[in-house]
């Protein structure tokens, strides 16, 4: 989620959230209860422990650490903007 307020099974989310559904029905369903963006996607389960801390997704801390090592070292690129 990006912002606003979503309601999802009778429990308010507010903005900036990362929301999981279980893979377990026939399909899901939210209310807005303010202006909201958010981000629905859906893809095969991967069965595997998820870790996010700012931009990075990643499957443990440590993989975090070293993603933020290698973004101040410049290792994942740079933008050139015109």
């Amino acid at each position: 989620m990006l912002d606003g307020v979503l309601k999802v099974d009778g429990k308010e989310i507010t903005g900036k959230n990362f929301i999981e559904f279980k893979n377990d029905g026939d399909g899901i369903s939210f209310e807005t209860l303010e202006d909201t963006r958010a981000l629905l996607m859906s893809g095969e389960p991967i069965n595997e422990k998820i870790v996010a801390h700012g931009p990075f997704v990643m499957n443990t801390e440590t993989e975090i650490m070293e993603a933020f090592r290698d973004y101040r070292m410049g290792k994942m690129g740079v933008l050139i903007e015109d």
